[in-house]
């Protein structure tokens, strides 16, 4: 009586759409009264088969979203990364041309020099001439010039840091979001690089990226192992002229159901069930149940 009473005071259009629902005569609950409104001999059955229906179309409709795995981490907009003055610089940075040192002099004589490596990858340092540091790591270029100075300026102690970047083209290729030539600073990596060209395309590869240096690939890049286990070995850092190229996507395989992580998963070679279920995190604690 209750559920009767609060249908009635619905509109008359949704008393309309529960009935047809239900299969239910509108003018016969109208007209029933409170005692005799037979409110729960209809819908006995086909409440069950609405929802059995509903679970199989939500069953479908996440299969159908299933979604590629890891092309979102690198997808962003087509850019370029200008050079950048206050990125720390690593000890094993190759110094090379373009690239700026800085030298702070004090003691008896205290001066700033800002030295520019030149084209033959040489800097002009006042008292000392033309010396040539392109290709040392900025550890060896610190401990050289460092020596150097303390043997020609008498009672003077040196600091020497790295100021601008030099800039450098890239090239990425293959199936990337827009392969193109790229406009970079000396400490971009692999996956930087990716994220500068958009990420990869849908069907390119994640498994399967070439580092190549002229004819020679010098690295093969596979991102599951940096997805999956974080690992960034092979995201090295490149230098001018490199390209990078996507190969197309491999084989495929689908994960739905009861497992964290549900998604499209690319293979390579042959690969055990186990091993499928481990790249999507497991199955959960309901599908032992």
């Amino acid at each position: 009586p209750a559920m009767l009473a609060q249908f009635k005071q619905l509109p008359a259009a949704q008393q309309q759409a529960l009935a047809a629902q239900y299969g239910v005569d509108l003018n016969s609950i109208s007209g029933s009264s409170a005692d005799s409104a037979p409110v729960a001999v209809a819908p006995t059955v086909q409440p069950r088969e609405v929802k059995t229906e509903q679970i199989s179309q939500r069953a479908g409709s996440d299969n159908q979203k299933l979604q590629p795995f890891g092309y979102n981490i690198f997808a962003g907009q087509p850019t370029s990364l200008a050079p950048v003055g206050d990125i720390p610089v690593p000890d094993d940075y190759i110094v090379g041309p373009g690239d700026e040192i800085k030298v702070q002099l004090f003691g008896k004589e205290n001066s700033s020099l800002s030295l520019m490596v030149g084209r033959e990858g040489s800097i002009d340092f006042p008292k000392l001439g033309p010396i040539n540091i392109a290709g040392l790591t900025f550890q060896e270029v610190k401990e050289d010039l460092q020596n150097r100075i303390a043997k020609q300026y008498i009672g003077v102690e040196s600091s020497i840091t790295f100021g601008t970047l030099r800039t450098m083209q890239i090239f990425v290729m293959g199936d990337a979001f827009k392969p193109g030539a790229y406009n970079v600073n000396a400490l971009t990596t692999v996956t930087q690089a990716l994220l500068i060209a958009g990420g990869v395309d849908t069907v390119g590869s994640l498994r399967n990226i070439q580092v190549k240096r002229g004819k020679e690939v010098i690295q093969n890049v596979d991102l599951y192992n940096m997805l999956l286990s974080g690992d960034t070995s092979q995201d090295i850092r490149l230098t001018a002229g490199d390209t990078l190229f996507v190969a197309p996507k491999g084989k495929e395989v689908s994960v739905s159901g009861l497992v964290k992580r549900p998604a499209i998963y690319e293979l390579t070679g042959s690969t055990s069930l186990s091993g499928v279920l481990e790249m999507a995190g497991g199955i959960k604690a309901a599908a032992l149940q």
